[in-house]
């Protein structure tokens, strides 16, 4: 009997609404049934409220605790908790109110087994604040003027004398981008759409990638998914020579291979320069040898013996092989 005594008057407790006058407001802090859990536990939800004939932003008060514990704090409206779970609780507003004031919800456990519990509010200050004025100052894409009121951002700037920032302008040797930031003269054309970003284009000499940048030609190919160019190479019969370009057969032996007096194919004849010669220069430049030391012509000293063998050799070629050097 004395148990159920006991925990009837920690119920009463609870639910006992406190109502406390000061000046000219009036504190209302009340709390709904406690509600059982199934781990031989409970919870309960208090209710600060405010009534008042001025307006306020700022209500501060504490929390007086025994075998209950301040699991969460709901603020209503625009009221914000400042003081997380303490039991120093704080609360203020954006905006001030008047008159009868919801301002927030606690909610607090505790053991069905515990024979006292106690979740009283002691109100400390309800108040108007009045904070410091934004002044010259910038939140996000609002600008506040001199006086604290928003303003455009031309009233800013003449206002707070802040030097326009410069935008898209050139000084000199330096550029600023469209954030105001000095950046490179690649930037600058880009951010400010100054001149179309050169990409993936060849200029002379000069190859542009993937972002307008300079690069090597290595880096072009490999950016722009340009193919290799085909450099002497034999590709589906059709010949390209050293720039890639496509050329004869006879000029693609002697732009890519150094043939020195060298019969080719049975058809093409290249002289002691690797050259394409016709056959008759063929057998006249490659019949003489000079001795620099003496200026001596010694193909006439070997003809007609050395003319009859170049001959016979370059005959000899044409029927039973492909390339043969004399």
């Amino acid at each position: 009997m004395k148990r159920i005594l006991t925990m009837l008057i920690c119920a009463m407790v609870i639910l006992m609404p406190i109502k406390i006058e000061a000046k000219s407001y009036k504190f209302n802090y009340y709390c709904d049934a406690k509600q059982k859990l199934d781990d031989k536990t409970f919870y309960k939800v208090c209710h600060i409220a405010i009534t008042t004939d001025f307006n306020i932003n700022h209500i501060q008060g504490n929390l007086i605790l025994k075998n209950l514990k301040l699991e969460d704090i709901r603020t209503n409206g625009d009221w914000t908790n400042n003081n997380g779970l303490s039991i120093n609780v704080d609360f203020t507003s954006k905006t001030s109110h008047k008159g009868t004031i919801e301002v927030a919800d606690l909610v607090f456990t505790g053991n069905l087994s515990d024979t006292e519990c106690l979740a009283n509010f002691e109100p400390l200050v309800a108040e108007e604040t009045n904070p410091e004025p934004k002044v010259c100052v910038i939140e996000g894409n609002t600008y506040y003027g001199k006086d604290g009121k928003v303003v455009t951002k031309e009233e800013y700037n003449k206002e707070c004398n802040k030097e326009e920032p410069k935008v898209c302008v050139v000084e000199g040797n330096t550029y600023y981008g469209k954030d105001g930031k000095v950046v490179t003269k690649e930037e600058y054309n880009k951010e400010c759409n100054k001149e179309e970003p050169k990409v993936c284009v060849v200029e002379g000499n000069t190859y542009y990638g993937k972002d307008g940048n300079v690069v090597t030609k290595e880096e072009y190919n490999k950016e722009c998914n340009k193919e290799e160019p085909k450099t002497c190479v034999v590709i589906d019969d059709e010949y390209y020579g050293k720039d890639g370009t496509k050329v004869t057969e006879e000029k693609y032996y002697e732009q890519c291979f150094k043939y020195i007096c060298t019969v080719v194919d049975n058809k093409y004849y290249y002289d002691h320069n690797g050259k394409a010669v016709s056959y008759d220069q063929f057998v006249k430049d490659c019949s003489e040898v000079e001795t620099p030391q003496t200026g001596v012509n010694y193909g006439y000293i070997i003809l007609p013996l050395g003319i009859a063998s170049i001959i016979a050799i370059v005959k000899t070629a044409k029927k039973n092989t492909k390339i043969y050097k004399i």
